[in-house]
């Protein structure tokens, strides 16, 4: 499903709720997040920050945190984050001399993301349109085996060196997200929200959220 067919999907469930209208003030929350991509996959764009030619890396994730807002308003949160790498994602670089590929097994991303959607307006007190995004660290653990193609000879490598951006080994993998949202007032400090866009290291087609802000009437 593409991002785009996703948002108008939620926008057109948003209306078989109830318009959710409150007479106090708008107070900020706190409360608790989650949401799952059963997708994300690294573009060809993007294959200079693997420092190859071809590229096919794709996953899912899970994020899982707190966060603190307004239900007619934006909210912040940090979340604990988990992307799964799928078995058999390769990088493949083919200079003139010495061409390779690095495949994946068992490869997981973990690590902590600082995240905030901010919407643009609130039509009727129950739709938000508006921007999810946020940046992080991660740690990166599995196997990663690096092939010689010409000699066939192999070699395993840390996995923090297949998400090392443009041949530059650093420690952590960074994480960094900006998507296009959709969201819904399902009720009373209850949002569902979806979204689409960049998910480095790679882009998400759908992600969809829950937020729940204990105390919102």
């Amino acid at each position: 499903m593409r991002s785009g067919h996703a948002l108008l999907v939620v926008f057109c469930v948003s209306l078989l709720f109830p318009a959710y209208a409150t007479a106090q003030p708008d107070e900020k929350y706190w409360g608790v997040q989650a949401s799952f991509a059963p997708k994300w996959e690294v573009k060809d764009s993007f294959r200079p920050l693997f420092d190859a030619d071809v590229v096919s890396i794709s996953g899912s994730e899970f994020r899982i945190g707190f966060a603190r807002g307004r239900t007619l308003g934006g909210e912040w949160g940090v979340s604990y984050v988990r992307k799964l790498v799928k078995d058999g994602s390769f990088a493949l670089q083919s200079p003139d001399f010495e061409p390779s590929d690095r495949t994946t097994h068992g490869v997981t991303v973990s690590g902590v993301s600082i995240d905030k959607f901010s919407p643009f307006g609130t039509i009727k007190d129950r739709v938000q349109i508006g921007l999810t995004y946020g940046i992080g660290v991660g740690q990166a653990k599995g196997t990663v085996t690096e092939r010689d193609i010409q000699s066939g000879d192999s070699r395993i490598i840390e996995a923090k060196q297949f998400f090392s951006p443009f041949g530059q080994e650093v420690k952590v993998v960074p994480l960094a997200e900006l998507q296009l949202a959709v969201a819904v007032i399902a009720g009373p400090g209850f949002k569902m929200r979806a979204s689409g866009g960049l998910n480095y290291p790679g882009t998400t087609t759908f992600t969809i959220t829950g937020v729940y802000m204990f105390g919102a009437k």
